[in-house]
Protein backbone atom coordinates (compact mmCIF):
# COMPACT_ATOMS: atom_id res chain seq x y z
CA UNK A 1 0.00 0.00 0.00
CA UNK A 2 1.55 3.57 -1.05
CA UNK A 3 0.44 6.50 1.39
CA UNK A 4 0.57 9.62 -0.70
CA UNK A 5 0.59 12.64 1.47
CA UNK A 6 -0.79 16.12 0.15
CA UNK A 7 -0.33 20.02 1.01
CA UNK A 8 -2.97 22.27 -0.06
CA UNK A 9 -3.97 20.06 -2.84
CA UNK A 10 -0.25 19.69 -3.77
CA UNK A 11 1.75 16.93 -3.71
CA UNK A 12 4.27 16.98 -0.60
CA UNK A 13 6.95 15.90 -2.29
CA UNK A 14 6.84 18.73 -5.13
CA UNK A 15 6.29 21.25 -2.27
CA UNK A 16 9.09 19.72 -0.44
CA UNK A 17 11.17 20.57 -3.34
CA UNK A 18 9.59 23.86 -4.32
CA UNK A 19 10.03 25.14 -0.85
CA UNK A 20 13.40 24.57 -0.68
CA UNK A 21 14.72 25.99 -3.81
CA UNK A 22 12.46 28.96 -2.91
CA UNK A 23 14.29 29.57 0.61
CA UNK A 24 17.86 28.72 -1.05
CA UNK A 25 17.12 31.74 -3.77
CA UNK A 26 16.24 33.54 -1.37
CA UNK A 27 19.15 33.08 1.07
CA UNK A 28 21.16 33.76 -1.84
CA UNK A 29 19.71 37.40 -2.43
CA UNK A 30 22.25 38.99 0.05
CA UNK A 31 25.38 35.96 -0.29
CA UNK A 32 28.30 35.85 -2.77
CA UNK A 33 30.28 33.57 -4.95
CA UNK A 34 33.11 32.47 -3.11
CA UNK A 35 35.50 32.65 -5.89
CA UNK A 36 36.04 36.44 -6.67
CA UNK A 37 33.87 37.13 -3.15
CA UNK A 38 35.22 40.54 -1.82
CA UNK A 39 34.34 42.22 1.96
CA UNK A 40 34.03 46.31 1.87
CA UNK A 41 34.58 47.73 5.08
CA UNK A 42 33.27 51.62 5.46
CA UNK A 43 34.29 53.21 8.15
CA UNK A 44 31.96 55.92 9.87
CA UNK A 45 31.70 58.72 12.65
CA UNK A 46 28.64 59.87 13.70
CA UNK A 47 28.37 63.34 15.42
CA UNK A 48 24.68 65.38 15.93
CA UNK A 49 22.85 62.92 13.68
CA UNK A 50 25.02 63.27 10.43
CA UNK A 51 27.37 60.40 9.51
CA UNK A 52 30.28 60.71 7.53
CA UNK A 53 32.53 58.67 5.52
CA UNK A 54 35.90 58.08 7.21
CA UNK A 55 37.62 55.39 4.98
CA UNK A 56 36.72 52.42 2.64
CA UNK A 57 38.70 48.80 1.96
CA UNK A 58 38.15 46.23 0.24
CA UNK A 59 39.63 43.18 0.43
CA UNK A 60 39.12 39.21 -0.12
CA UNK A 61 36.53 37.51 1.27
CA UNK A 62 32.94 36.28 2.14
CA UNK A 63 30.50 38.36 3.96
CA UNK A 64 28.71 35.82 6.47
CA UNK A 65 24.94 35.85 6.24
CA UNK A 66 23.21 38.37 8.92
CA UNK A 67 20.93 37.38 11.21
CA UNK A 68 16.94 39.01 10.97
CA UNK A 69 16.07 40.89 13.66
CA UNK A 70 15.29 44.40 14.61
CA UNK A 71 17.96 46.53 17.05
CA UNK A 72 15.64 48.67 19.04
CA UNK A 73 16.71 52.48 19.07
CA UNK A 74 19.58 51.12 16.34
CA UNK A 75 20.73 52.33 13.12
CA UNK A 76 19.44 51.17 9.73
CA UNK A 77 20.98 51.34 6.44
CA UNK A 78 19.92 50.12 3.10
CA UNK A 79 22.67 49.95 0.08
CA UNK A 80 21.25 50.70 -2.86
CA UNK A 81 21.79 50.75 -7.08
CA UNK A 82 21.68 53.95 -9.02
CA UNK A 83 18.04 52.90 -9.89
CA UNK A 84 17.11 52.44 -6.30
CA UNK A 85 16.74 48.77 -5.96
CA UNK A 86 18.32 47.21 -2.46
CA UNK A 87 21.30 45.82 -2.39
CA UNK A 88 22.13 45.14 1.31
CA UNK A 89 20.76 46.00 4.55
CA UNK A 90 21.22 45.62 7.97
CA UNK A 91 21.00 47.40 11.60
CA UNK A 92 23.17 48.02 14.50
CA UNK A 93 22.80 49.15 18.19
CA UNK A 94 23.33 52.72 18.19
CA UNK A 95 27.12 53.88 17.88
CA UNK A 96 26.47 56.59 20.40
CA UNK A 97 25.27 54.20 23.07
CA UNK A 98 26.99 53.17 25.35
CA UNK A 99 25.72 50.36 27.71
CA UNK A 100 27.81 49.39 30.63
CA UNK A 101 27.54 46.64 33.09
CA UNK A 102 29.06 46.76 36.78
CA UNK A 103 28.83 45.52 40.46
CA UNK A 104 26.28 46.37 42.73
CA UNK A 105 28.48 47.57 45.38
CA UNK A 106 25.36 47.42 48.11
CA UNK A 107 24.23 44.18 46.89
CA UNK A 108 26.84 41.99 46.31
CA UNK A 109 26.16 39.16 43.27
CA UNK A 110 23.75 41.91 41.32
CA UNK A 111 25.15 43.39 38.36
CA UNK A 112 23.78 47.64 37.46
CA UNK A 113 23.48 48.57 33.50
CA UNK A 114 23.91 51.69 32.63
CA UNK A 115 23.69 53.42 29.09
CA UNK A 116 26.22 56.25 28.77
CA UNK A 117 24.96 58.82 25.71
CA UNK A 118 28.44 59.66 23.37
CA UNK A 119 28.65 62.97 21.24
CA UNK A 120 30.12 61.35 18.66
CA UNK A 121 31.54 57.53 17.61
CA UNK A 122 32.67 55.77 15.27
CA UNK A 123 31.69 52.65 13.57
CA UNK A 124 32.37 50.10 10.91
CA UNK A 125 29.60 48.35 8.49
CA UNK A 126 31.02 45.35 6.28
CA UNK A 127 29.49 44.46 3.17
CA UNK A 128 29.43 42.20 -0.11
CA UNK A 129 31.48 44.05 -2.81
CA UNK A 130 28.85 44.84 -5.41
CA UNK A 131 30.05 47.24 -8.49
CA UNK A 132 26.22 48.36 -8.66
CA UNK A 133 26.53 50.09 -5.20
CA UNK A 134 25.40 53.57 -5.33
CA UNK A 135 24.94 55.06 -2.02
CA UNK A 136 23.98 53.69 1.50
CA UNK A 137 21.24 55.57 3.03
CA UNK A 138 20.83 55.68 6.89
CA UNK A 139 17.71 55.92 8.77
CA UNK A 140 15.79 54.86 12.23
CA UNK A 141 12.98 53.35 13.05
CA UNK A 142 10.07 55.40 15.35
CA UNK A 143 6.66 54.56 15.90
CA UNK A 144 3.82 57.30 14.54
CA UNK A 145 2.40 59.81 16.80
CA UNK A 146 -0.69 58.55 15.82
CA UNK A 147 -2.51 56.45 19.02
CA UNK A 148 -5.25 54.79 16.60
CA UNK A 149 -2.71 53.59 13.94
CA UNK A 150 0.53 52.79 15.14
CA UNK A 151 2.77 52.54 12.58
CA UNK A 152 6.24 52.44 12.06
CA UNK A 153 7.76 54.86 10.14
CA UNK A 154 11.56 55.24 8.76
CA UNK A 155 13.43 58.34 9.89
CA UNK A 156 15.88 59.19 7.45
CA UNK A 157 19.75 60.40 9.54
CA UNK A 158 22.08 60.72 5.86
CA UNK A 159 22.34 59.65 2.21
CA UNK A 160 26.41 58.91 1.16
CA UNK A 161 27.61 57.87 -2.14
CA UNK A 162 29.42 55.19 -2.68
CA UNK A 163 32.37 54.54 -5.08
CA UNK A 164 33.20 51.06 -5.59
CA UNK A 165 35.98 49.66 -7.09
CA UNK A 166 36.87 46.35 -6.58
CA UNK A 167 40.47 44.94 -5.96
CA UNK A 168 41.80 47.59 -3.89
CA UNK A 169 45.62 46.48 -2.88
CA UNK A 170 46.58 45.34 0.32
Amino acid sequence: MKLKVTFLGIDATLFAITLALSLHEASLANAQTPSAAQIVFLHFKIKDETITLVKANTRPGVVKQKRGGETRGGIYYDVVSASGKSLWNGGMEDPLVQRIEYGDPADSGRIKIKNVTHEEAGFTLRMPFRPDAHRIEFYRLESSADQNRRKILRRPIGSILLQMKGDEPK
